[in-house]
Order: structure tokens, then sequence, then C-alpha cells
């Protein structure tokens, strides 16, 4: 339909209850929504706040229509300014993958359809203000009509905001979109030097300057975002609640992947805890070859080694000297390679990245008043080891 049709109606919802109308070629008009249903047309345009529209693109995997609709809000989840259940999300398909995408609160809509139909309007097409601003390939279009501003910026990227804000608005579309080839400005005054190639007066009146730039082609149709009862009477209702069993079950399965990924990471972090357990058991026990259970074989091992006659320390003792410092604060960044024990005397060997704290480690030891030796110091590729004695020689 051509939207200089004589039956098509534009029309915007105020905020005092009113409306204002446009019927092209006509005069525009403000008045109760009674009035408006009494100019009678075949197709009723309501132009719909774009400052409260996201506007935003989005590719999804290649599968059929109601997937990739049923998809869409969690691939926009991290973008959504609002609650995922406060939301509805109506599309233009780009391609096979690509959408172009509003997303607005459902109750802003569903309350300004409510207050139509109460009146006698049911509504055909609604449409963001913003994507009504004239727009070209190439060009942008910021304008000045009353007291709003508008950016019109790609063919299905457009803002409105308070005329206050447009410097931030146009820098951040500039930083994100790049610096377009025109800009066209439109309002009454001088745009700032450097900013536009292109000016021309503020239109007299802002529904016909949105109706003439409004382009069939580009347009987002906000009534696709809700089921079809919502946009005609009760009694024309259609079920539409296996959508919702469909995104519940897709809801399901999301968290049901990202349970089993979790597990897997667990599983992960477990092997390599137990690779390092195994490691750290040879290292303390050479003589045992075959292991089958690293904690209760250590057990065992341990107890052993507290029968055998010492004349000093008990190897248990002497062990949680040594150990302590790397296990109750590991930004020591000391390492435990090696313990080997003997007549009440244990000898290990550690590594760190550097001397400092080597010795950092040795003055820990030493506050255990046990007697310390060092037998060996070596530096190497970048990695510094000690060998080092606790317990007095018999």
């Amino acid at each position: 339909m051509s939207t200089t049709n004589p039956d098509r109606v534009y029309f915007t919802l105020e905020v005092d209850g009113s409306a204002s109308w446009l019927r092209p070629g006509g005069a525009p008009q403000r008045g109760t929504l009674s009035s408006l249903a009494q100019c009678g047309a075949s197709h009723w345009c309501w132009l719909f706040d774009g400052r409260r529209v996201q506007l935003t693109q989005v590719v999804l995997p290649a599968a059929n229509a109601r997937t990739q609709r049923q998809a869409l809000p969690f691939a926009l989840e991290e973008q959504l300014l609002g609650p995922l259940e406060e939301l509805v999300f109506a599309t233009r398909r780009l391609s096979r993958t690509e959408f172009a995408v509003a997303v607005l609160e459902r109750a802003a809509l569903e309350s300004g359809l409510a207050r139509c139909l109460e009146a006698g309007i049911r509504v055909t097409t609604c449409l963001v203000d913003s994507l009504c601003v004239a727009w070209r390939e190439g060009e942008w279009t910021l304008a000045f009509v009353h007291d709003a501003a508008w950016l019109r910026c790609g063919a299905h990227t457009g803002f409105r905001f308070s005329p206050t804000q447009w410097s931030a608005f146009f820098a951040q579309a500039q930083q994100t979109l790049g610096v377009p080839a025109h800009v066209r400005w439109v309002g009454d005054e001088s745009p700032p030097a450097g900013i536009a190639n292109i000016t021309e007066p503020a239109p007299p009146n802002l529904l016909a300057w949105l109706a003439a730039g409004h382009a069939p082609a580009t347009q987002i149709d906000l009534l696709d975002a809700l089921p079809r009862r919502a946009q005609v009477e009760q009694t024309q209702a259609r079920r539409w609640w296996w959508a919702t069993a469909a995104v519940v079950i897709l809801t399901l399965g999301v968290h049901l992947g990202l349970l089993i990924r979790q597990g897997i990471q667990l599983e992960r972090a477990l092997s390599a805890t137990r690779t390092q357990e195994l490691a750290t058991f040879k290292s303390l026990f050479p003589h045992i070859q075959r292991v089958v259970d690293t904690r209760a074989q250590a057990t065992q091992a341990l107890a052993e080694l507290a029968k055998t006659s010492n004349q000093g320390a008990a190897f248990e003792d002497l062990l949680r000297v040594a150990g302590t410092p790397v296990a109750s604060d590991p930004s020591t960044g000391v390492q435990l390679a090696s313990a080997s024990y003997e007549h009440g005397v244990l000898e290990v060997q550690v590594q760190a990245a550097d001397m400092a704290k080597i010795e950092d480690y040795q003055q820990r030891l030493r506050v255990s008043g046990q007697p310390l030796q060092v037998l060996s110091i070596d530096s190497d590729q970048g990695l510094t080891r000690a060998v080092l004695r606790l317990g007095q020689l018999p």
C-alpha cells in the first residue's frame, strides 16, 4: 500500500491520553482516541516512540524460522536493557541468518493496542518513528523537530533523544558505525562547523515529515513481536502456548548444556589434581613402584617411617615444617620437588623462580627452631634450585 493512500492514517499516542494523527494529503489533527476513530481508515499506522525501542542486528545459526525466532532472545540477552520476560522482539529478515531487531517493553505495546481497540481502532501497522526519518545510503540525517531530535544512520538504525543529547549520540554513532560521507542537518538553527554538509529547515508538521520518510522496504513492524491474538480481537485469538513450550524446552536445553560443560571442566580439574598428587607421591616415596591409591599408600608409608628408630625429630614433624610454608601460602612461589628422610634428618629439594623466594623460604624454616643446613643452591634457565637439610644429625 502506498504511503500516500488516503485510507491510511498515521497517528501517535501522547502521554496525556490524547492522539495526534494525519491522513496523507490532509491537515494534522489532535484530539481524543474516539475522535481519531471517527475519521475512518482502512489502514491504521501507529508511530511508536523511538526512545522506548532498542534497535540492533543479530546473526543466528541457519535453521527454520521457528527455531531462529525462539533462539533470538537468548542471542541478545547480554545486550538487553531490561528483564527478558518483560520484553518483546520484532524482526526483519536481512538474509538467511541475519536479522534487524527491535526490542521494546511488552507492557508499553500491549497497553497502547488495548487503548486503540477500546476506541474502535484496530492497528494495522506499528512502526518505530526513528525509522521513518528520511535516509539514503551513505547519508545520515540529524533532525531537530519541535521538542525532539532524531538521528537516522542506517536502513534499520535510528535513535530518538532529547535535543540536548545530540552530540553524545552523534559521537557514539560515528565511533560505532564510522564517519558517513554526508550528514543532512534538519532544523532551524545552523549546525556547528564541520558537522553537516547538507542543511534544510525544520518541517512545519512532524507527522507529515515522518509519513514522507516512511519506506515500507526497510520497516520493522512492531506488531510482529506479539502473538497474533494480541493484534486482533479476542474472538479471533490463536493458541500460542506451543511457542511458549518450545522456549521453555530451549531454555532447559541451554541450561543442560551449561551443566554438561561445567561437569567436563570439573573432571579436567580433578584429573589435573590427581596427576599432581601422583607426581608428589612418587617424589616423596621413589622406592614404591606400584601406585594404586596414593592417599592410602602415603598413609601407610608415613606410618612405617614413624616406626623406624631415629635420634632426631619425627618424620611427620620435619615434613610439616618443610611443607607448611608451601601449602599455607602459595604466594611464596616455592615448589617442593622431592624429599628423603633418614635417621631423623629430612633432606628436601625445592625450586623457585628466583633466589629471593628461596631465601624467604629458608627464613620461614629457621623460625621453626629446627636445625637447617643448606647443602647446595644453583640457578639454571630462570629456575633456582636448593637442597636443604632439616633436623639434627646423630
